[in-house]
Order: structure tokens, then C-alpha cells, then sequence
């Protein structure tokens, strides 16, 4: 799926970037409506249907917390953070 083909994502002052073998995009940070961080991922949501999911595990030792800063810093509405367990 397009969906799930690996990707590089880059994160700036100005938004992030996705670049995938079948294409790229550019999303300024003004445009995200809502980003929520979980023990394992952040969602960074374009619209109330569709966002971006970044896992955790895949990014480089301190690009989260360097991530978190760029949300709170360029996000109007900040950063959620939400504990989501198994069983919800």
C-alpha cells in the first residue's frame, strides 16, 4: 500500500517533509490542526481525517524531543499527550 511504503520524514522550523519512493510532500506547521504524542508515536493531524503517524522507534536519538519542541513552538494548538492502552 502507498500508505505503508517506507518514507523519510524531515522536521523543520518551517513543518516536515515526506518522501517516499513514489512521491514527497511538504506540510507547514501551521497547517496541522492537532498532533498528539503517545508512549510509542505522534500523530500529526491535517484535517479530522487525515494525519500523519510517526513511530517513535524509527526516529534518530533526540529528534522526539526535538519534534516536541517544533510542535509546541509552531502548532497552535500544541502538543496532546495521551496514554492509550491495549484494551481502549
Amino acid at each position: 500500500s502507498i500508505y505503508l511504503d517506507p518514507a523519510v520524514v524531515t522536521f523543520t522550523e518551517e513543518g516536515f517533509g515526506v518522501k517516499k519512493e513514489s512521491g514527497s510532500s511538504e506540510t507547514k506547521w501551521s497547517a496541522v490542526v492537532n498532533a498528539c504524542e503517545t508512549t510509542e508515536h505522534f500523530f500529526l493531524y491535517v484535517s479530522h481525517l487525515m494525519g500523519y503517524i510517526i513511530p517513535k522507534r524509527f526516529l534518530r536519538p533526540g529528534q522526539a524531543e526535538e519534534l516536541e519542541r517544533l510542535i509546541a513552538e509552531f502548532v497552535p494548538a500544541g502538543l496532546n499527550t495521551t496514554e492509550i492502552t491495549k484494551n481502549q
